[in-house]
């Protein structure tokens, strides 16, 4: 029964020092994976972890080591190219008035959701989520509970947030509802009426005017969250 025991440790142990290798090797193409796709793979591997240490019954660390370094070079890199993209917004500002749309206000009902909670709309589903499939969008499939049969997803609907869309610039933001708002720009003339709060950013009871950077930097700290509510370093321990 020992000699059992000590063949299944040698065997997690080099699995576990055969995959490391193969994660490391593939440290910079992780570093710029979507979200969704990074949260895959690192869950998937955080798994495999856990459940070779409970069969083994002992702490084995290469693995682990060489996944968590990659959540935190993933991270990192998230970091600075958003500080890049703060930078340029604020060089590139005006400081002209804008319109708020309906989906920058949406962005920030959610950030004022989060001071209490952790908001749904964040949280990205990536149970039974595999990478490595070329055929699949993103490289990603899902495995269905009930079945536990793999099946591809559309290509047009990758592993994405609840609610909403991946995060979008101001300038797409603002250029979508500027196709909406045309459409009903005769019908507000006629009725001698503008739409509330297109002039104002609402934050629970009061409004204000904003220009183009500051909604930027609002709809960039989704992303912030995004990383904060789903890629959490304890949450399989």
């Amino acid at each position: 029964m020992e000699d059992l025991s000590d063949l299944l440790s040698s065997t997690a142990e080099l699995s576990h020092t055969t995959s490391s290798q193969f994660l490391h090797a593939r440290t910079e193409p992780h570093s710029l994976l979507s979200l969704p796709c990074f949260l895959a793979l690192y869950f998937d591997s955080m798994t495999f972890v856990v459940k070779c240490e409970v069969l083994c019954r002992r702490m084995i660390i290469g693995l682990r080591g060489v996944v968590i370094r990659q959540a935190s070079l993933y991270s990192t890199k998230f970091h600075r190219g958003r500080i890049e993209r703060c930078a340029k917004v604020v060089l590139d500002e005006m400081w002209n008035q804008v319109d708020v749309g309906v989906e920058v206000q949406g962005v920030v009902d959610v950030l004022v959701k989060c001071a209490i909670k952790d908001a749904e709309e964040l949280k990205i589903d990536v149970e039974g989520v595999v990478i490595g499939s070329p055929s699949l969008a993103n490289g990603v499939r899902v495995q269905s509970k009930e079945s536990g049969v793999l099946s591809p997803l559309s290509l047009a609907n990758p592993p994405q947030l609840r609610a909403l869309a991946p995060t979008k610039t101001f300038a797409e933001l603002s250029q979508m509802e500027s196709v909406s708002s045309s459409d009903s720009k005769e019908s507000t003339k006629s009725s001698g009426s503008t739409k509330d709060g297109t002039k104002h950013l609402k934050i629970e009871d009061r409004s204000y005017f904003i220009v183009s950077a500051t909604a930027e930097v609002l709809v960039l700290l989704i992303d912030y969250l995004k990383i904060v509510i789903n890629l959490r370093y304890d949450l399989l321990e």
